[in-house]
């Protein structure tokens, strides 16, 4: 199409150089040399939510209600099961062959985002006219550094950072151009931000994107309706959120501010906090940008590019004081907007901080190779190739394992100092050189600053476990029971469970296809939580352990399995009370206990009895002898997407006790059938539709051609 041009031979060798360094960067990741993965959160929670959308949608099911946790939530409305996000579907469709979603298949998806996230970054700053060694170096800082890697068990970062840098390409060719139409980058990027899976991170991207466009009123107009637009094109995934939203409680979250010196410390040098998976303390941040980054801001401080880089420094500016929160001023502001208080967190701010770094840095660095290429002098190889050979000898030999503790705080800055002022002779030797010499010192300056970020960033304890992560998950049992007892746990679906703190996570349980009482997401309603008030006990806003002794209301919640240890109170508890049964083996870690007459939880209220004969994810059928008028209580968590019907004729469902579905029946025989439609999610997908229609347009929309100079 007009306008439209095949990618460059040097972007083609810039994408496959940045995918092979990617995966030797995370090559103890991956097979056959699979020695690390990814802790924390990545598989705690991210992974039983897309394993479970992986599973339903392989059985021909889109899933739209999770009834695993909390007596069920929209899933739909789950914005962090990131089921719209369109390169997990690739690794979907990648994994067919299997019967449930391979852990590592989510490993690989984050690692190629980090590849993304370089490629993009490296193409945005090329954008800007910088050299190709800045580029490199400034989208390795944005790709490789410290902020990045602490957050590659945190899905909707990790992917939702790749897009940032498409989006703010958009704008500089906007604001270029004066056009529209590259703001098609930055619809797409921002809509792929929010689809990734983390709204406080899309909120990060909002404000940082809206203060980079603030150059000119018309830039600034067009910028923010693309963001707006982003959103639009994002509504099949945004809408049923807000549904979900509406009904949870919601937090202040931003924050006290989060800057230290210890925070500058981390950011500057590799290994202020001992991060090594020997350390007996693992304590504070890793931020590390790289030592060609830090290399770059010196430079930049310098180099008189402070027009061109006035963007950058606004984000940087903006950042810094949302990050900070300087004298509670951020705070005493948003405290008020409910709304703001819960979505904005200073946090995650530090990824507008290490975008503009990324910024400034290859503006540094290619400002001092534009000094050098003047001067004009040849300088000879030598000079550039063996202090670059020296300092790798010296990082590889110093750090090979990645486990030891050397150059721990202040004494890591000789590690900086001596690996920037290599990339500096490199960068002088390139800046007057062509063909292959250049292209030499490109390949040694990539493994010079890549070991830099290799040997200081992958496995360390913050994003490297020696754990099997896909241990607890194997067929037929977790380790710890006995495959008898799962296969007990999993003979009813309609039947819940709970557990206390040493049993395994309401995620796990998710994944062997196990409902519980409880969960580990924010989106547990209020009222669901008010009705548990009496009988739980409350770690957190969503984190509680449901009290053995409650047994008529677990009981009327169908829950009939506890799982706690025999080290664990609950266990005592449960040893002594006649109506809970143990069984599970002594030699278990995991104890099993039974509560005495539980079935599913649908009840008649009044004279009658209710069976259930049908019980799916996001549909239930239960079959009623109501010798009297009544009510049918449903106990699932409520939600105005559910619908029911008697005898197939639709009947509105209300709330029962403020938390679960209620709906009147009158005397006699009758079939209920319940089932969840997401009206956020219909009319979401609608105005997708519409708007990526709208994207094409204005993607493929051909550029105005020139006018002939008048004569």
């Amino acid at each position: 199409m007009k306008g439209w041009r095949l990618p460059s031979p040097p972007f083609l060798a810039a994408a496959l150089g940045g995918l092979a360094f990617t995966w030797l960067y995370f090559l103890h990741y991956l097979p056959p040399f699979q020695r690390f993965s990814v802790p924390y959160d990545l598989p705690g929670y991210f992974y039983s939510l897309h394993d479970y959308a992986f599973r339903s949608l392989k059985a021909g099911r889109l899933p739209e209600w999770d009834p695993y946790i909390y007596c069920g939530l929209s899933f739909a409305g789950n914005v962090q099961a990131s089921l719209f996000y369109p390169p997990l579907w690739a690794a979907f469709a990648a994994s067919a062959g299997f019967a449930r979603l391979p852990y590592l298949a989510v490993e690989i998806v984050v690692f190629v985002h980090v590849w993304l996230a370089w490629l993009l970054a490296y193409q945005w700053l090329r954008s800007r006219g910088l050299r190709a060694e800045a580029a490199m170096l400034g989208g390795a800082a944005f790709a490789f550094s410290g902020y990045m890697m602490i957050h590659l068990q945190h899905f909707g970062i990790a992917c939702g950072m790749a897009w940032v840098p498409l989006a703010l390409q958009g704008i500089d060719e906007s604001a270029r151009s004066g056009r529209w139409r590259p703001l098609w980058k930055t619809v797409l990027g921002g809509a792929l931000v929010f689809l990734a899976g983390y709204p406080p991170f899309f909120v990060v991207f909002f404000v940082c994107a809206f203060v980079y466009g603030l150059r000119n009123p018309g830039l600034a107009l067009r910028s923010g309706l693309a963001l707006l637009f982003s959103l639009a094109v994002a509504a099949v995934q945004l809408l049923p959120s807000l549904e979900s939203t509406a009904l949870m409680e919601r937090e202040a979250r931003y924050g006290s501010g989060e800057f230290t010196l210890d925070w500058l410390y981390s950011l500057l040098l590799p290994s202020y906090f001992d991060f090594s998976m020997t350390a007996p303390v693992k304590t504070g941040d890793y931020y590390y940008a790289g030592a060609a980054a830090v290399l770059g801001i010196v430079l930049f401080l310098f180099s008189g590019r402070w027009r061109s880089a006035g963007p950058a420094l606004a984000v940087l500016s903006v950042s810094l004081i949302l990050f900070t929160n300087p004298w509670n001023l951020v705070w005493r502001a948003v405290e008020p907007v409910p709304l703001l208080s819960h979505a904005l967190r200073a946090w995650y701010f530090m990824g507008g901080i290490m975008t503009a770094i990324a910024v400034l840095a290859a503006e540094g660095l290619d400002a001092a190779m534009e000094r050098f290429s003047r001067n004009g002098r040849a300088v000879h190889a030598a000079s550039a190739f063996l202090p670059a050979a020296a300092v790798l000898a010296v990082l590889w030999t110093a750090k090979g394992s990645n486990q030891l503790a050397l150059g721990v705080g202040w004494s890591g800055a000789i590690e900086v100092a001596m690996t920037g002022g290599a990339c500096l002779l490199l960068l002088r030797f390139a800046a007057v050189q062509q063909g292959w010499k250049r292209a030499a010192a490109l390949v040694v300056l990539a493994l010079l600053a890549g070991s830099d970020y290799r040997i200081h960033g992958t496995a360390k304890w913050f994003n490297g476990s020696k754990n099997d992560e896909e241990e607890m998950v194997r067929e037929p049992s977790p380790p710890g029971m006995v495959p008898a007892v799962m296969a007990r746990l999993r003979e009813d679906p309609s039947i819940r469970l709970a557990s206390d703190e040493f049993g395994p996570t309401a995620p796990t349980l998710r994944i062997w296809r196990l409902a519980t009482l409880q969960g580990f997401d924010p989106f547990v309603t209020k009222e669901y939580k008010e009705f548990l008030a009496d009988c739980a006990r409350f770690e957190s806003n969503w984190l509680f352990y449901p009290d053995p002794r409650c047994e008529d209301k677990l009981r009327w919640m169908g829950a009939r399995y506890y799982i706690t240890t025999e080290r664990a109170e609950a266990y005592r508890e449960l040893i002594s009370r006649p109506a809970w049964r143990r069984i599970s083996p002594d030699a278990d870690f995991y104890q099993v206990f039974e509560l005495a007459d539980v079935r599913a939880p649908g009840h008649f209220l009044g004279n009658g009895q209710a069976r259930n004969i049908e019980w799916l994810p996001g549909r239930r059928v239960f079959e009623v002898d109501a010798q009297s008028d009544g009510s049918f209580v449903l106990v699932e968590s409520y939600h105005p997407g559910w619908r029911a019907w008697i005898d197939g004729s639709p009947v509105e469902c209300a709330r029962y006790a403020k938390a679960f579905l209620q709906i009147p029946v009158r005397a006699g025989r009758h079939r209920i059938e319940f089932e969840f439609r997401s009206r956020g999610l219909r009319l979401g997908a609608g105005i997708s539709l519409l708007s990526l229609v709208a994207l094409a347009g204005l993607m493929f929309w051909p550029a105005e051609r020139r006018r002939p100079a008048a004569s």
